[in-house]
């Protein structure tokens, strides 16, 4: 101990800088630095939730400037444009009203599955479906007989139908047609990871002229 105290003695001065020393590093990285931290992670919390608030707010004025008519009327005619998921009935209910349309009959239609071509409708066949663009679609091959002019109607009414259908192949007669045709449809999609602080936006200039032009097909 007295051989302790003699060092101590010797080396005060060099001991206590090197004490407060190592003192001011510990309360700098266990007590100070943590906290700061913490508040640079509440800062950042703050402004997200900030940007979020702003984005609702944008969101719900624009929403409250649109007739609840006008929102359910582009809401219908999207989704019958583009169906949330493979809905046959509805493409047969299309197909039956562009037939009367155009005055010729239809002959029946069938969903191409794994490589053929199977009757429809049957619940328990699963539909061979593609994408385009990530926008998937479901592959039909149509059958319709009447006068060679309303056939030719039928088709154009069947290209400005909805769903949305894209006309692969026409194979015309005088008193048939055969179409290959791909029916569109769009399953709800996940929300983006920045949907919360992604304001509701109006419609474009061109996403309106799409939609009066769906109208239009309706």
């Amino acid at each position: 101990m007295h051989e302790l105290e003699l060092i101590y003695k010797k080396r005060k001065k060099q001991l206590l800088p090197l004490i407060f020393g190592f003192a001011s590093f510990f309360v700098f990285f266990r007590i100070v630095l943590p906290q700061w931290t913490d508040i640079q992670d509440v800062q950042s919390l703050l402004t997200t939730k900030g940007t979020t608030i702003d984005a609702k707010d944008q969101s719900v004025t624009l929403l409250n400037s649109l007739p609840q008519a006008v929102v359910d009327e582009n809401y219908e005619v999207i989704t019958t444009a583009l169906p949330l998921q493979k809905d046959v009935v509805l493409i047969y209910t299309e197909l039956n009203k562009a037939a009367e349309r155009s005055g010729v009959k239809l002959g029946g239609f069938s969903v191409k599955v794994g490589g053929i071509y199977a009757a429809e409708p049957d619940k328990k066949v699963q539909p061979n479906t593609k994408a385009v663009d990530g926008i998937p679609f479901l592959n039909i091959l149509i059958n319709a007989s009447g006068e060679n002019l309303n056939l030719r109607k039928f088709t154009q009414e069947l290209y400005e139908s909805l769903p949305l259908v894209d006309i692969k192949s026409i194979d015309l007669a005088k008193s048939d047609v055969r179409l290959d045709v791909n029916f569109y449809y769009k399953p709800v999609m996940l929300r983006p990871l920045n949907d919360d602080s992604t304001a509701v936006k109006s419609l474009t200039k061109v996403e309106e002229s799409q939609l009066e032009t769906l109208k239009g097909w309706r």
